[in-house]
């Protein structure tokens, strides 16, 4: 394998149940899964795998000798694999998505975990049209991910360092002509301060999926439930999920309990405000225990209860998650995990996975 046309990618795990036993296990779920053309065991801690008989990629387990980053992980495996080979890596990426354990792929080119859903083209593998690339690189953006789903690019934006979400409809109209513009404001705008936040936010639902949908708005609240969050011109409650990001295992984690009892904490918008500024409030001013927030998916489900003249209210459930929680002591003394709702349920934290955004 030449080394200049290699990528490295690790494999990743948190918890281990026997890790002599982990890098075995999983190659013998690989060989099983019927995806791959060779899974040839070079050694204990070696396999070659091939999911195109033109190329081998190897998987290779580290344990005291995984960079420093990953110390903390119980398993780390170096994939080595050539920049032609998208087959093999894309089926592999496809089959640690759908593994009973959670496996994590960080990719050594980006310095960033890659999105668990792989219908999210990695495209390190050079698969974008070089028109395209052109086109995107004379507005100093450089197309990152492709969404197999919603055809959209995502591209980190060379001025401002952003992760940008990409105007797929001015996109085909530049595609492959001379234009004298030298800025297009419709082209773009950022979605992701960096691309490992990028990650977790799309893991989340926290990234819009449809260009003019969010064009020329905050792009901070992903509101799923088509209620008026802008504008509700009535009393809404609402009950705010709070999770924080842990930037080292690019992730977001609940901070107080399991998922049906973690930070669960209740406000309502005010007049004047929109969802926006709420959760600004609830955080800042009545829980002091965050200045801002990375972003937050408003659940399909809308729950309702009587507020205290007895009327009938709607409460939206909010997933926010902020980057850190400056008063944890605090926020654990506010949180209300014994509350239910008039229907007497408690929405559960994968509520929001199963939503679409």
């Amino acid at each position: 394998m030449d080394p200049s046309k290699s990528l490295v990618f690790y494999i990743i795990r948190e918890k281990s149940e026997d890790a002599a036993k982990d890098f075995p296990n999983l190659i013998y779920d690989i060989r099983n899964a019927y995806v791959f053309v060779d899974v040839i065991e070079s050694s204990p801690r070696s396999v070659t795998l091939s999911g195109d008989a033109s190329y081998k990629s190897e998987l290779e387990y580290l344990t005291t000798d995984k960079p420093e980053k990953f110390s903390n992980y119980s398993f780390c495996a170096k994939l080595t694999i050539t920049q032609e080979d998208y087959l093999t890596f894309n089926k592999l990426r496809q089959f640690l998505s759908h593994h009973r354990y959670e496996y994590r792929i960080y990719s050594n080119q980006l310095h960033s975990y890659l999105p668990k859903d792989s219908e999210l083209i990695n495209l390190e593998f050079g698969s974008v049209n070089l028109k395209t690339f052109e086109a995107l690189k004379k507005f100093s953006l450089i197309p990152i991910y492709f969404s197999q789903k919603n055809r959209n690019y995502y591209a980190i934006n060379l001025t401002d360092k952003k992760v940008h979400l990409v105007n797929p409809h001015l996109l085909a109209f530049i595609f492959d002509k001379t234009i004298p513009e030298s800025t297009m404001p419709e082209l773009s705008y950022p979605v992701a301060q960096d691309l490992n936040l990028f990650s977790a936010m799309y893991d989340k639902q926290l990234i819009p999926t449809d260009f003019y949908q969010y064009f020329q708005k905050s792009t901070k609240v992903i509101n799923n439930s088509n209620f008026d969050i802008d504008n509700p011109g009535r009393k809404v409650f609402i009950k705010p999920y709070i999770l924080e990001f842990n930037d080292k295992n690019g992730e977001f984690y609940t901070y107080a309990g399991p998922e049906g009892a973690s930070m669960l904490l209740m406000s309502k918008i005010l007049r004047g405000e929109t969802l926006e500024t709420c959760l600004l409030r609830v955080l800042k001013e009545e829980l002091g225990i965050a200045e801002d927030f990375v972003g937050a998916f408003v659940s399909h489900d809308i729950e309702f209860d009587r507020d205290r003249e007895g009327r009938l209210t709607p409460r939206l459930v909010v997933f926010v998650y902020v980057d850190k929680i400056i008063n944890k002591d605090r926020a654990l003394q506010m949180s209300q995990t014994g509350w239910r709702s008039v229907d007497g349920k408690i929405p559960n934290l994968t509520t929001q996975n199963k939503s679409k955004s």
